[in-house]
């Protein structure tokens, strides 16, 4: 077997560094590394990049302080919303950017989400195929059929049943925004604590987790699953509902 070694100069790329200013590393879960990319366990509350310049306290800002001393730099792959939290896929160099994202758009990449929404289910498992698009009321918000929709699909599996609440499973297929908050709030069955598209009586944390990350690494295309432990809220949740 022959092994060739790739040397990546900055003027190879048009945009060789992601320009993400590093913050303290300590919050950094890493759930899988290789020599190319990375794998993290986002925490609820925190963006996934900054949006302005300069900015800080965003996942990819500790991400770029943990990959400082190795002379990397941070290119996320998936997005996360803020109040999401769970396995988030992370490139560790520009050359393997364009392969990630390859494998994301020929849906080699498999993310299965852990999510408790109100109410029951009628059938143990289904896919929602309806366009999202955005909200012309609420500029924060997705629509149904809302501005410049797009067609979005999402596969549930219903995982246990409490009296009022369900615990899903859901697989995109494909990854618009707020997608999984939207379909499942159209079919009545918000997520639970989801302030958006929810109205919950008592003070809950969005309880949405990106829970396993399916994918073939890039150039071995060895498959690896990565599982990213369900957070303390999920099971606080459970621990109060009526079986």
């Amino acid at each position: 077997m022959t092994t060739f070694s790739l040397l990546f100069l900055p003027d190879d790329f048009d945009r060789p560094y992601a320009l993400v200013d590093p913050d303290s590393a300590a919050t950094v879960s890493v759930l899988y590394e290789s020599q190319s990319l990375l794998v993290v366990n986002k925490t609820q509350g925190s963006k996934t990049h900054p949006n302005q310049p300069g900015e800080l306290g965003t996942t990819l800002n500790h991400v770029a302080a943990y990959l400082a001393p190795k002379h990397q730099q941070p290119y996320v792959i998936n997005r996360l919303d803020q109040e999401t939290s769970g396995a988030l896929l992370i490139a560790k160099n520009p050359a393997v950017v364009p392969v990630l994202v390859r494998l994301v758009k020929e849906k080699l990449i498999q993310r299965t989400y852990l999510t408790w929404v109100h109410g029951q289910f009628r059938s143990k498992h289904g896919t929602i195929a309806l366009p999202i698009g955005r909200d012309m009321t609420d500029q924060r918000k997705r629509a149904l059929d809302g501005d410049h929709a797009q067609m979005a699909i999402t596969h549930y599996r219903v995982i246990k049943q409490r009296s009022d609440a369900t615990l899903v499973a859901i697989q995109l297929q494909t990854g618009r925004t707020h997608q999984i908050r939207v379909h499942l709030a159209g079919l009545g069955h918000p997520i639970v604590g989801d302030p958006l598209y929810a109205h919950d009586v008592r003070q809950q944390r969005l309880l949405l987790h990106s829970w396993q990350l399916r994918l073939p690494l890039p150039f071995s295309f060895d498959q690896v699953t990565i599982t990213a432990d369900i957070p303390s809220t999920f099971k606080t949740f459970e621990s109060t509902t009526k079986p």
